[in-house]
């Protein structure tokens, strides 16, 4: 990625290299399923500015997908 990508390219980028994760990280119109949780450099992107957070050659994304337990 190149500086100054946003979070969605970022994401469109992994899932059209795994296409698997497709339906597990975003909805049908492309958009972050609501309980995926999204982080750059350890700040959560809802906080920031969503999928349209910018990105640098430094920063870390970290994509936590929902998890239960009982």
């Amino acid at each position: 990625m190149s500086p100054g990508d946003k979070i969605a390219e970022v994401i469109r980028e992994l899932v059209r290299r795994k296409p698997g994760l497709e339906g597990h990280i975003l909805d049908d119109e492309g958009g972050l399923l609501p309980y995926v949780n999204v982080f750059l450099s350890g700040r959560d992107i809802r906080y920031l500015d969503g999928l349209q957070t910018p990105v640098d050659g430094e920063s870390d994304i970290s994509i936590f997908p929902p998890v239960a337990g009982g």
